[in-house]
């Protein structure tokens, strides 16, 4: 195994974008479910549609209320898997522009009947209709149908990655053991790499060659940066069947092994 010795350079947001336009197409990637642990915009419809059945003034107001929820819930998974929490504060026509800058596509109608619908009886004290409440949680689940493609994706973490990996498993009686083994070699190319950190996430090239990091936390980037961040690593993985996806034990194993730094 490698013994690295990182030297570690902080970086504003143009550096990163600049040296990852350079970066080869690969067919592998990386990637983590951010959304681990929230509930399901799924289960938040299934709410909405119960309630709706009922057609009582309140269940109505709780239908849109749900029907809402599961189009935000899923709008801010969609910014999470982009790498554009640091904009998650923002209005939601805010949020869907970005998205719809990086093509993901939501639909204005979405807005019109589902979100501002809820703000209209949050403050406008009124009870929706039937009618209302009715297109309300449909057009919720035309919105889910729409993007359901897309909801297969997770955030990218890794572009042109030369990271090997060794996982293997073995759940005999008397001879359990689990290994988990990464490599890199100081002769590989430079690749990116996303650290989604539990209080900051950090992007870094990785430059083995030299045992050089560049980094920027993604709280740097400026709206074009991000989106321009989420447009190249959407770019990268488009005609490509899916990446491997890994959780935070991997992703600790893997930072310990090769000696990234965690902070500079």
């Amino acid at each position: 195994m490698t013994n690295w010795n990182w030297r570690c350079v902080v970086v504003d947001p143009n550096a990163i974008l600049d040296a990852a336009k350079t970066l080869p197409v690969t067919t592998s990637w990386f990637e983590i479910d951010p959304t681990v642990g929230l509930t399901s915009s799924a289960e938040y419809l299934l709410f909405a549609r119960k309630l709706l059945a009922e057609n009582t003034p309140l269940a109505r107001d709780a239908a849109v209320c749900y029907a809402k929820r599961a189009v935000c819930r899923q709008i801010d998974a969609f910014m999470m898997c982009n790498h554009l929490a640091a904009f998650l504060g923002s209005n939601y026509p805010v949020k869907i522009e970005m998205l719809k800058e990086i093509a993901i596509p939501v639909l204005d109608v979405v807005r019109d009947l589902v979100i501002d619908p809820r703000n209209d009886m949050e403050h406008k004290y009124i009870i929706p209709s039937a009618t209302q409440a009715k297109h309300a949680v449909e057009i919720a689940e035309l919105f889910m149908q729409s993007i359901e493609k897309e909801h297969e994706r997770h955030a990218i973490i890794s572009l042109a990655s030369s990271i090997s990996v060794i996982q293997q498993r073995c759940c005999e009686p008397g001879n359990e053991y689990e290994r988990l083994e990464f490599s890199l070699d100081k002769r590989h190319k430079p690749m990116l790499f996303v650290d989604p950190g539990d209080e900051e996430s950090v992007v870094m090239i990785i430059h083995p060659g030299d045992q050089e990091v560049t980094r920027c936390p993604l709280s740097q980037f400026k709206r074009e940066q991000a989106t321009t961040l989420a447009k190249l690593l959407r770019q990268h993985c488009a005609l490509a069947q899916g990446g491997t996806l890994v959780d935070k034990v991997w992703l600790s194993t893997l930072k310990t092994q090769l000696s990234l730094p965690r902070i500079c």
